[in-house]
């Protein structure tokens, strides 16, 4: 449930909050993050959470480890 409701929120979020903030660039389109950037980073966010409860890593080497993975995917 989390791998499909947390990336399609965000692109969800993405989509409504860009046109209230109004940050545009290059004649009015709106700015990063696109809706793209937003579904990778849940995605691999989600992706690591997956994977440092499947590796048993403690909480604080699976915060880092979540951290770093998330880092890595946002550009």
């Amino acid at each position: 449930m989390l791998v499909l409701a947390g990336p399609g929120l965000s692109v969800v979020a993405t989509t409504l909050l860009k046109p209230l903030v109004g940050r545009t660039i290059h004649g009015g389109h709106f700015s990063y993050p696109s809706g793209h950037t937003a579904f990778l980073t849940a995605f691999a966010l989600v992706a690591a959470l997956l994977a440092a409860g499947r590796l048993g890593l403690g909480r604080v080497a699976g915060t880092v480890f979540v951290l770093a993975v998330a880092s890595a995917a946002a550009p």
